[in-house]
């Protein structure tokens, strides 16, 4: 059995055949998509811009989830961009190293872009691996589609594109619609990414090492209260708030509360930040 038939194979025997849609409606014909790549471009800067990408590429292909992902080659993945509608959000273990058994970023370490499906990279013994039974199993989703773009040397940045089991595999026509933005989405989210800034992993000024460190080591189970204390031991293994919050069963909201007075109190500005002085 090929690659696409092992995968299409191991997404339903996840879920009830019955749940399981084997097409998508599409239009014969692409839509005009000039007026979207102008929109796009216009929103290079701005808080707006990877939604709109999003919308760009839903209407070339259907997909549930955007994860946008930055590795860089000092620290743990960060996440600049979630939109996740279906399936689960990465919890720690993805940042905590899962992530370096990732197919995609393994690519990205390659040094190439472009657009690749996740067939195009797994190997053969990929279903019985580590990273599909602790990550894309539990994680609900089918497949995904990866735009790589190679920011500078060593950093790179992956646009997830992942379906849950309420669609089919990306197809080959899917995937030669999406590459036809490749281009697109080189230049716009390169243009973008030197007009923001990038999130962190361990990168933090000189002189506020070793005051942060100070702080974890020493006065953080006096400042900090039981639940903060709870929620640093997930933050600085990379979980998001809403796998926070499930840990914990308590709501994404009042997690936030928590990781701003965290913050606050230890003198950081970031997760990033936590996790590079508790992994120093």
């Amino acid at each position: 059995m090929d690659t696409k038939g092992k995968l299409e194979q191991a997404a339903r025997s996840a879920v009830p055949t019955g749940d399981f849609q084997t097409t998508v409606a599409q239009s014969a014909a692409q839509p005009d998509l000039f007026d979207d790549i102008g929109n796009l471009f216009e929103t290079i800067g701005q808080d707006s811009f990877y939604p709109c990408l999003r919308e760009l590429m839903l209407k070339v292909t259907p997909f549930d989830d955007l994860l946008v992902v930055l590795y860089r080659p000092d620290g743990p993945p960060t996440a600049p961009y979630t939109a996740i509608q279906a399936s689960n959000e990465p919890c720690g273990s993805f940042a905590g190293g899962l992530y370096r058994e990732s197919p995609f970023y393994r690519f990205s370490q390659s040094g190439q872009s472009g657009l690749r499906g996740l067939r195009d990279l797994v190997p053969s013994d990929f279903f019985d691996s580590h990273f599909f039974r602790e990550y894309m199993r539990p994680s609900k989703l089918v497949d995904e589609a990866g735009f790589t773009v190679q920011v500078d040397d060593g950093t790179s940045l992956v646009l997830s594109l992942g379906r849950s089991r309420r669609l089919p595999m990306f197809s080959d026509d899917n995937l030669r619609n999406l590459d036809r933005l490749s281009g697109v989405v080189e230049k716009a989210v390169l243009r973008h990414a030197s007009l923001v800034d990038l999130p962190e992993s361990t990168s933090i000024e000189h002189g506020r090492t070793d005051s942060v460190r100070r702080k974890l080591g020493e006065f953080a189970s006096e400042v900090l209260t039981h639940r903060e204390r709870e929620i640093v031991g997930y933050l600085i293994r990379g979980y998001s708030s809403k796998a926070c919050a499930n840990e914990l069963d308590i709501s994404p909201a009042t997690e936030r509360v928590h990781r701003k007075n965290i913050y606050s109190k230890l003198g950081v500005r970031s997760q990033a930040e936590l996790q590079a002085i508790a992994m120093s």
